[in-house]
């Protein structure tokens, strides 16, 4: 899925993206039991990168070593 990041906390590493409306692409892979690790693919988060287009979001390829991030919607897709 891709979005547009418009709020972080306060000091956090997302808040320079959150301030400039970096829009972002976020995919997961949970793994079932005994499926291997869960894995997130994150991708928009440079300045000098192209802006990205809906659906325009990586493999997810990088292991998930914690949790605790939320992932929150404004509401209905319009």
């Amino acid at each position: 899925m891709t979005g547009t990041l418009v709020r972080a906390t306060p000091g956090g590493p997302w808040q320079k993206l959150a301030e400039r409306h970096a829009r972002m692409g976020v995919s997961f892979y949970v793994a079932g039991k005994d499926g291997g690790p869960s894995r997130i693919g994150l991708s928009g988060m440079k300045e000098d990168a192209p802006p990205l287009t809906k659906c325009m979001a990586p493999a997810p390829d990088a292991k998930v070593m914690a949790g605790g991030y939320v992932l929150k919607g404004k509401g209905p897709l319009g």
